[in-house]
């Protein structure tokens, strides 16, 4: 009998669908799933803020025509959200070196996503 046995952590594919989750392309594009657009708000552009010390990135409803705004672009063939955070991540010298995912999405009461860097899953 085997006795080295090594177990599985995660959980099926899918499983987690009903929780808001965000990710970050290695391009620097986010993505925000269904939950996590209608945790916001359902804006059409959000904001974008940075924590260096907590290494956490904020993210907030913001109106589109402001000058800090960055459009949610919606892909028609699915109900995600897509965000080009180039400007922002370079400005704070975010690189991630894959797509990294957030399943620990939660917003506060001043209506802020927070999004810690320091427990994001790399996914590829």
């Amino acid at each position: 009998m085997i006795k080295h046995w090594t177990p599985f952590e995660g959980s099926a594919y899918g499983t987690k669908r009903h929780r808001a989750r965000v990710t970050l392309t290695r391009g620097k594009m986010m993505t925000f799933n269904r939950r996590a657009h209608e945790a916001l708000g359902k804006p059409e552009a959000v904001r974008f803020f940075f924590d260096k010390h907590l290494k956490r990135i904020g993210v907030m409803a913001e109106k589109p025509d402001s000058p800090s705004a960055f459009v949610m672009q919606q892909r028609k063939e699915y109900s995600y959200r897509v965000v080009r955070a180039s400007a922002f991540c370079g400005h704070f010298g975010i690189e991630p070196e894959a797509t990294v995912a957030f399943f620990d999405v939660s917003v506060d009461g001043e209506g802020v996503m927070t999004l810690d860097l320091m427990s994001a899953t790399r996914l590829r």
